[in-house]
C-alpha cells in the first residue's frame, strides 16, 4: 500500500464472519479484500454499484415533502 489508513466501520457480527471466510478462501487479509472489492466493484451509469437496490439511492428516492403550513 502506497498511503494507507484505517477505516472505522461498525457491521453485523455476522458480516464480519462471512468477510473473514472471504479473505480466508482468497488467501489475503481482510483489509486487501475489501481493497479489492472497492477497486473491482461495477457501477452502473450513475458510479452506483450495480448491485445497490436502485430504489436507496438519491435519483430514485421519492422527495420528502413538507406540509404546507401557512
Amino acid at each position: 500500500m502506497v498511503d494507507p489508513v484505517q477505516v472505522g466501520v461498525t457491521i453485523e457480527a455476522s458480516a464480519s464472519r462471512r468477510l473473514a471466510a472471504l479473505a480466508a478462501a482468497a488467501g489475503s487479509s481482510k483489509s486487501l479484500f475489501i481493497q479489492r472489492l472497492i477497486e473491482n466493484v461495477p457501477l452502473d451509469a450513475n458510479g452506483v454499484p450495480v448491485c445497490w437496490p436502485a430504489e436507496e439511492y438519491p435519483p430514485h428516492r421519492a422527495e420528502e415533502t413538507l406540509p404546507m403550513t401557512g
